[in-house]
């Protein structure tokens, strides 16, 4: 704050957001009802590559639908894991996730290729 005051930092470029979630959170009463998608950030592997893990979790039970191990944070890799989810598990009421790729886009409506199909 001193060095701002005196103007010696340089102020950072504000960045675009997606528009906040406008609706309280649905709390998760039963099994089923509300699952999260994240993927839990990245680290390297042996080879030098990057190991990104990617969970599906019953809010309820807090069981773990789904974590695997992925290379990338892409659209296909995550359909895969929750249509398996899906066909083992059944469909969630309510999906929660984070503003991350591939889960959301910038724009009005923040929709990528992910939540269409959802």
């Amino acid at each position: 704050d001193l060095l701002s005051k005196e103007k010696l930092v340089r102020e950072r470029p504000t960045r675009k957001r997606t528009p906040g979630n406008m609706q309280k959170l649905t709390a998760a009463e039963r099994n089923n009802h509300v699952w999260s998608a994240d993927f839990k950030g990245r680290f390297r592997l042996k080879d030098h590559s990057y190991c990104r893990p990617f969970t599906l979790t019953d809010n309820h039970s807090r069981y773990v639908l789904a974590c695997e191990a992925g290379v990338a944070e892409t659209t296909e890799f995550v359909r895969r894991c929750m249509e398996n989810a899906f066909r083992e598990g059944g469909l969630p009421e309510v999906i929660r996730t984070d503003n991350g790729s591939p889960f959301v886009a910038p724009g009005i409506l923040a929709l990528t290729q992910l939540s269409v199909w959802l």
